[in-house]
């Protein structure tokens, strides 16, 4: 059972939260005439002519500049693996050959260089980047598991590297991983072996730590696809018990990550604005907006209640009358030089005293 704790989404850093400083490349390339524009900078230059296909015509009128509103999910769900882990439905067996997990584990041990040069299962999912307008560089990236840096050799050991290609990662009775969002728990010492929600040894009535009945099988299965499923009964003071187990080779997470590290990057790649290779999603204005409903309650409300739906995080931009090219708005004085920079600015974006930046979130039942 998940604990019930309050949690955070550590977006990293996103640039989607620096587009206050960071204008988009649309607004000049084709500005706007001030007398036909509308708050939400869009134009109509003429009304279509009645139709009988509903708004179609509509939507298909050139205009100007669209606007999209991303709207994140903060909740506990977010530590989840998108895909969910395929426990064994009896009791003392395992298994790596689910086909839920069978494209991740073919890309996990792909030759093909394109394939490799897509999914880079050697490199961390959100690992940053580098534009000539902002440099995303987050604490977890390559720099903290490249060559010369020291995989944790203890269980439950945190690593500021997520993920780690050859160490391994756990999830207990759940489908998330263990650990911290930014410093997942590592357990290279007993991979085959039964944890806790916090990452201690799930022990029998006897003291010794629970194992899957075939360990050979889990050895094996961890090297020929990347993870391993498996559940198990024990008894302690008598009673039985049951613990469903799985275990995950970095490669395999750096392909299928949980969910909050995947939801982070598409945020970034989607606000980034680089000059030397134009997007189509140049051309729009962002905004960012996180659920935080009222899920502690439990009861009904007649009416709207403060934070019901979510949290305005970042309200579109650049503003239209304000937008500069890319080439100019790196010249401004008073922008921050990186995005860890500018999301302090941001309200509800707090720095930890490690350096992390966190959004506040809600606990999930």
């Amino acid at each position: 059972m998940r604990p019930n704790v309050n949690r955070v989404l550590h977006l990293g850093l996103p640039a989607l939260l620096s587009l206050l400083a960071l204008p988009l490349a649309g607004d000049a390339a084709a500005p706007v005439p001030p007398a036909s524009r509308t708050p939400a900078c869009l134009t109509i230059d003429a009304p279509p002519a009645p139709v009988d296909k509903g708004d179609e015509k509509f939507f298909a009128i050139p205009g100007g500049v669209p606007n999209v509103m991303v709207l994140l999910d903060t909740s506990g769900s977010m530590w989840d693996l998108a895909v969910p882990i395929p426990y064994p439905g009896t009791w003392g067996k395992g298994t790596c050959t689910d086909p839920a997990f069978a494209p991740t584990v073919a890309i996990m041990n792909s030759t093909d260089p394109q394939v490799i040069a897509k999914y880079k299962p050697t490199q961390p999912h959100d690992n940053g980047f580098t534009t000539t307008l902002v440099t995303d560089a987050p604490p977890w990236a390559m720099p903290q598991c490249a060559a010369g840096t020291v995989a944790p050799t203890a269980d439950n050991t945190a690593d500021k590297c997520m993920f780690r290609p050859d160490s391994y990662y756990k999830a207990s009775d759940a489908y998330s991983v263990v650990g911290g969002l930014s410093t997942p728990s590592t357990f290279n010492a007993n991979p085959c072996a039964a944890v806790n929600w916090d990452g201690t040894p799930m022990r029998n009535g006897a003291g010794v730590q629970v194992k899957p009945a075939d360990v050979t099988e889990c050895t094996n299965c961890l090297a020929s696809s990347g993870y391993y499923a498996w559940t198990q009964t024990y008894t302690v003071g008598g009673r039985l018990y049951g613990t469903s187990q799985a275990v995950f080779k970095g490669k395999f997470l750096n392909v299928a990550p949980p969910k909050y590290v995947a939801a982070r990057r598409v945020v970034k790649e989607l606000a980034k604005i680089d000059p030397a290779a134009p997007a189509a999603t140049d051309q729009i204005r962002l905004g960012l907006t996180i659920f935080v409903p009222n899920s502690t309650d439990g009861g009904y409300a007649t009416g709207l209640r403060a934070e019901d739906g979510g949290r305005l995080m970042v309200p579109l931009g650049p503003n239209c009358d304000d937008a500069l090219p890319p080439s100019q708005a790196k010249e401004l004085p008073n922008r921050p030089a990186t995005v860890a920079d500018a999301l302090p600015l941001t309200p509800g974006v707090v720095r930890e005293p490690g350096g992390g930046l966190i959004l506040s979130s809600s606990p999930e039942n």
